[in-house]
């Protein structure tokens, strides 16, 4: 284990220029501290080569300086007297000197978990598609539709489509009040969403697995990642400097950022360049499990609003099929500042004939950053509670969903009140 820690330091000037008369009006120097904090492996890339995890735990921080000059330049004319003019200029480095050593502000747990789940969720996808092609087991309960599917997909989409609203027409048929009519109606579309949309996908995915079997190598490097965004803090007015006739206001917003990233390689248990009919079907050992929890009678609800299915995948998930990995999460608090000119005069007797501003915008990245290996325990996502706000029309699934169920949700309210 070493530590190194590297010094860096930035002087900072900005001048004042009245009438063609410079003078300093403010100089100063910023000092840094980056370091870094890890063990030393100079024979990690043979060792990855040779399928043997080489991963060592890291951890730093940074500051990042992004400098914008600044050039302002503002000319009054004298109403009484046109010919006569003061012009006044303000140039310079346009970091403020009053760069803040605020704490350093983490990230909210809420949103930790929120990017960990999704980073989990794309690397075993990732892993997933490396070692096979498509979730079938759920489909074996609909194999006669999922064969037909493959030889007819349009045939398939037509049929289910005429069929059910056959049998939606036979339902309400029969009924008269309103909200038995609001029910069916949610029932149909949760089924003809739920219903065909999984399936379509996942003959596709089939298709294209079966006719592309071919060239697959040991091991497969994967990755998936996720990042997120939070607000801080906004501060108006951290540093003014005044230019004769005018004087520049320096603004600050500060944002965070979390990112979350997995990276390794997997054995894709490939033979000749092919993989196994069982294997890339998923019906496999480690997807037995999560495609039990897929067949169960309305798991996708749960699903809609906790993520049980991703953590059952997650424990299912066979690590020793992974050579290496790691496992790296960044956290940022970003300094963006923002420079205006305002009015430094109010004599009547001036107007202002010709205004200019370039630059002072700078910005500052304060990140820390950690890696370490992966384990089974890493690649289990958190249970959490969601809004299904990624999909097209949450809203109108999420209401077709309380609708269908409008006499329980009436029978518990009575029963609160």
């Amino acid at each position: 284990m070493y530590t190194k820690v590297f010094q860096e330091g930035y002087d900072l000037t900005q001048y004042s220029i009245t009438d063609g008369v410079s003078s300093v009006l403010v100089r100063g120097r910023i000092d840094v501290s980056d370091s870094f904090t890890g063990d030393y492996n100079p024979f990690w890339k043979s060792q990855v080569k040779a399928g043997i995890s080489a991963t060592t735990p890291a951890s730093g921080s940074r500051q990042v300086f992004n400098n914008d000059p600044i050039d302002c330049f503002q000319v009054l004319q004298n109403k009484a007297q046109p010919w006569i003019l003061q012009s006044c200029q303000l140039i310079g480095d346009g970091i403020p000197f009053g760069y803040p050593n605020a704490a350093f502000q983490p990230a909210p747990s809420g949103l930790v978990t929120s990017v960990t789940n999704r980073a989990i969720r794309k690397f075993l996808d990732a892993a997933d598609t490396a070692r096979s092609s498509v979730e079938l087991g759920q489909d074996i309960g609909e194999i006669r539709e999922t064969i037909h599917g493959i030889l007819h997909p349009l045939n398939t989409l037509r049929e289910f489509t005429l069929s059910h609203l056959s049998n939606v027409l036979k339902r309400t048929k029969k009924l008269k009040a309103k909200h038995s009519l609001a029910k069916v109606a949610a029932d149909s579309f949760l089924e003809y969403k739920f219903g065909w949309a999984p399936l379509a996908a996942d003959i596709g995915q089939a298709y294209a697995g079966l006719t592309n079997n071919k060239g697959h190598v040991d091991v497969q490097p994967i990755h998936g990642g996720a990042y997120d965004t939070f607000p801080i803090s906004k501060t108006l007015g951290v540093q003014s400097e005044s230019a004769g006739n005018f004087y520049v206001q320096t603004d600050l917003f500060v944002t965070g950022s979390y990112y979350v990233g997995y990276k390794g390689g997997i054995r894709t248990s490939q033979a000749n360049g092919r993989i196994g009919l069982a294997q890339m079907m998923q019906l496999d050992l480690p997807h037995f499990v999560p495609t039990i929890w897929d067949l169960l009678p309305y798991s996708w609800i749960a699903d809609y609003f906790l993520n049980i299915g991703d953590v059952i995948r997650g424990l299912s998930f066979q690590t020793q099929n992974l050579t290496w990995g790691n496992l790296t999460i960044r956290t940022s608090n970003d300094y963006q500042y923002s420079s205006n000119m305002i009015d430094n005069y109010f004599a009547p007797a001036w107007t202002k004939v010709l205004r200019t501003i370039n630059g002072g915008n700078p910005s500052v990245s304060v990140v820390r950053f950690s890696r370490g290996g992966i384990s089974s325990g890493s690649l289990v996502p958190q249970l959490q509670f969601q809004l299904p706000l990624g999909s097209l029309k949450p809203w109108e699934n999420m209401t077709a969903l309380m609708v269908s169920r409008q006499a329980d949700i009436s029978r518990v309210a009575r029963n609160l009140r």
